[in-house]
């Protein structure tokens, strides 16, 4: 079994090439898009355009099967952090119910305690979202300070 850190890396390395795929495999297509625009009484003049409309059907089919599994890493990873965020949550409410229970704990300060559980899961989600995109992790607390002081 890998280790967090071993997956880690090998979904990122994984999201970015299928990022560059995607990203190579749709560039043909705007192009040829563009180009098919600029050239349409041509085309419409010589009757070519089951020709064209082949050849950009091609293109796209192409680009989905660089899309599709691009979609299925990301839900992939989305899945598992829904799970790991879950699990947060369901931890710290437990255990600030029973400290509730049996401590007498102020119960503003368990809803406090199962607030920042939230907030840890999206900050998750969020940071490995600006990885898979390239960021680096001091990108990610450098948008996250930006946007505490911005309240």
């Amino acid at each position: 079994m890998l280790t967090p850190g071993l997956r880690a890396r090998y979904y990122l390395a994984t999201s970015r090439e299928l990022q560059r795929l995607n990203a190579v495999s749709r560039s043909p297509i705007i192009s040829w898009f563009s180009e098919s625009l600029s050239g349409l009484s041509t085309i419409r003049a010589f009757n070519h355009q089951a020709i064209f409309t082949e050849i950009n059907e091609r293109r796209v089919d192409r680009n989905q099967m660089c899309y599709l599994p691009s979609t299925t890493v990301n839900r992939w990873l989305a899945v598992r952090l829904e799970f790991i965020g879950a699990s947060i949550i369901y931890i710290s409410s437990l255990l600030a119910v029973s400290a509730l229970i049996s401590t007498g704990v102020d119960a503003g300060l368990v809803g406090l305690v199962i607030s920042y559980a939230l907030t840890t899961t999206s900050s998750l989600v969020s940071m490995l979202a600006m990885l898979a995109r390239g960021g680096s992790a001091d990108d990610f607390f450098r948008t996250g300070l930006c946007a505490l002081r911005a309240k």
